[in-house]
């Protein structure tokens, strides 16, 4: 079994955490030296100086070879690579990350690294 950070559509209450939700839950955590963008569907981390939140699981090795392929690996959109997350009581873990790899351009910033909460905020306005 694999750890996986997600940070976006993987989420629980995301349109894609189904894939994932019949993997164990390890807990909320956040991750240093990455910055989040919103992609319009979807957000992208590349490294950076800020802060991102997500969610990890404990997963497969099938798992991660099929997201590979759903994260467009072989288009070069994205790479898979490892990082250290912060479980909320503190626990540091290994992780695999996906990271954006096609150039930023225009996306927007997401200031908190925070995909559902940002979510939320262009809800309200």
């Amino acid at each position: 079994m694999e750890k996986l950070f997600v940070y976006g559509t993987l989420r629980k209450g995301q349109k894609r955490h189904k894939l994932i939700e019949k993997f164990r839950f390890l807990g909320f955590v956040r991750v240093c030296g990455f910055d989040m963008y919103d992609f319009g569907a979807y957000p992208g981390v590349v490294a950076g100086k800020g802060i991102i939140y997500g969610e990890v699981y404990e997963v497969s090795n099938a798992f991660i070879d099929w997201l590979d392929y759903i994260e467009g690996l072989r288009l070069g959109l994205f790479r898979r690579t490892f990082c250290e997350v912060e479980l909320e009581q503190g626990d540091r873990i290994n992780a695999h990350v996906y990271v954006y790899s096609f150039p930023i351009n225009n996306a927007k910033l997401i200031k908190d690294g925070d995909w559902i909460k940002y979510l939320n905020q262009k809800e309200v306005l």
